[in-house]
């Protein structure tokens, strides 16, 4: 008799642990979750972010579709690096392209080659549509200092800097830093 009461016992013991063990392991599994997205958030806010390419102006550099990582983080713009902005025309949307020009360099471009302070520019990353005349949209500026100069590789498919004109550092989100397929770290 007194071990069938001991058997109830034991089992009634056996299964708050079962209750507890289960509690302790929502608890960790809940501040695990808790602290990647604050990780996350934190990561995504002051380090990187991701972006994807919209359309061919970046052409054959990047393509359509494929996705970045970017950082503003300690970034000071550069000729040459590959940003992506607040486009200017569409508040809502995000732009890809090269810096050609910082402020107070004087930026010439004729229909078939870009000029940064009267030196023509080494452009192996160009691209030109066989089928397209090479036609550059033609234009003459210096860089107001806190501006930049951005223009797409894919020359003659690109809406950029010779048609809109100069933007703001500020509107640029940061500097693409890696390309994720496929796996690309820019310098």
């Amino acid at each position: 008799h007194m071990n069938n009461n001991q058997n109830k016992v034991t089992s009634k013991h056996s299964i708050g642990k079962i209750i507890r063990s289960l509690l302790n392991g929502m608890h960790d599994f809940v501040e695990l979750f808790t602290f990647a997205l604050l990780a996350i958030f934190l990561l995504s806010t002051f380090l990187c972010r991701h972006s994807v390419v919209v359309g061919p102006s970046m052409q054959k550099t990047l393509e359509n579709g494929e996705h970045l990582i970017i950082s503003d983080l300690f970034y000071t713009p550069h000729q040459g690096d590959i940003v992506v902005f607040q486009d200017i025309t569409k508040s809502d949307k995000a732009m890809v392209k090269r810096i050609i020009a910082v402020g107070g360099q004087h930026v010439q471009v004729t229909k078939t080659a870009v000029f940064v302070d009267g030196q023509k520019l080494n452009e192996d990353y160009v691209y030109l549509d066989a089928e397209r005349m090479p036609e550059f949209h033609e234009c003459e500026i210096t860089v107001p200092q806190g501006c930049l100069f951005v223009m797409g590789d894919h020359r003659n498919n690109s809406t950029d800097s010779s048609l809109f004109g100069v933007i703001d550092e500020r509107s640029v989100l940061g500097k693409a830093w890696i390309r994720l397929m496929p796996f690309t770290i820019f310098k």
